[in-house]
């Protein structure tokens, strides 16, 4: 019999189940036998060796697994018939697949046979298969040169969603050639130039739009992928501060923007965490009761 790659499983029928109320060993080992069963086109054989090998896998004796196995089968979680065990919902979903297989082995022998009682038939087919796919090629071309042709067009739509800020920066002389260059720029750099990226810099430049172009320039010399008007002028406030200065303080920046996240990501976990530990505890309590 086939093997089947995966099984349609859902976390709340498993919580809802009678599974998930069974001790830890019973647990694993319906989990272990799911997946011998999955290999094995819906079965598992419930002999000592693969017994034993269950009690090696999961660090137990042969005698725990036996009585894991019988408390299971007696409360209908797994099916057995002599040595045979099934898990329902396997057995029903590997069902399900072995029709599906055999009706489109069905099929496939139809056409088949269908083309080799008509051969000149099947001809006519490749041809006319041949032509839809040339007149597919023909469209996606037409599609691509009529992409280029509205590339133009389309650039002010997708880079400039305030119009306001449009405006005052397409004003600048040279604007056009320092953010088409500086795209480049962070493309090259394997930093893709996301919608939600390229508004957070048109804003930023928009605050002092007369030195927009000239950030620009700096950015790309300096290969900032971003842009900040603190950078700039760090980097323009003393003439005698080196480049090496300015890039450290540019990082020192960086970095204490990392650190914020990275301590805002960390507290975000320790509650999530605070969370799952009270749910566990509720549960725990319950199970008491």
């Amino acid at each position: 019999m086939k093997s089947i790659m995966y099984v349609r499983w859902e976390y709340a029928k498993w919580f809802a189940g009678k599974i998930s109320r069974r001790p830890a060993l019973e647990q694993a080992l319906f989990i272990n036998i799911q997946g011998m069963c999955m290999m094995n086109g819906g079965e598992f054989v419930a002999d000592e060796p693969n017994l034993l090998d269950m009690a090696d896998r999961l660090g137990s004796t042969l005698d725990d697994i036996r009585k894991a196995l019988k408390n299971m089968v007696d409360r209908r979680i797994i099916e057995r018939d002599h040595q045979t065990c099934h898990i329902k919902f396997i057995s029903e979903q590997t069902d399900k697949m072995h029709k599906v297989s055999e009706s489109r082995r069905i099929a496939a022998r139809k056409r088949w046979n269908a083309n080799a009682c008509n051969p000149d038939a099947s001809a006519m087919q490749t041809d006319a298969n041949l032509i839809e796919k040339d007149k597919d090629k023909d469209k996606d071309k037409d599609k691509e040169k009529e992409k280029e042709k509205n590339k133009g067009t389309k650039r002010a739509q997708v880079d400039y969603e305030d119009p306001e800020i449009e405006m005052l920066l397409l004003m600048q002389d040279g604007w056009d050639t320092a953010w088409n260059a500086w795209k480049e720029n962070r493309k090259a750099k394997g930093a893709r130039a996301t919608k939600y990226t390229k508004t957070l810099i048109l804003k930023t430049l928009a605050k002092r739009p007369d030195e927009a172009v000239n950030g620009l320039n700096e950015a790309i010399e300096r290969n900032w992928t971003g842009f900040k008007w603190s950078w700039y002028d760090n980097s323009n406030a003393d003439e005698s501060l080196s480049m090496k200065q300015s890039e450290d303080m540019i990082k020192a920046e960086i970095q204490r923007e990392k650190d914020e996240k990275a301590r805002k990501r960390a507290e975000a976990d320790a509650e999530a965490k605070r969370v799952f530990e009270e749910m566990r505890q509720m549960e725990e309590a319950e199970r008491a009761m």
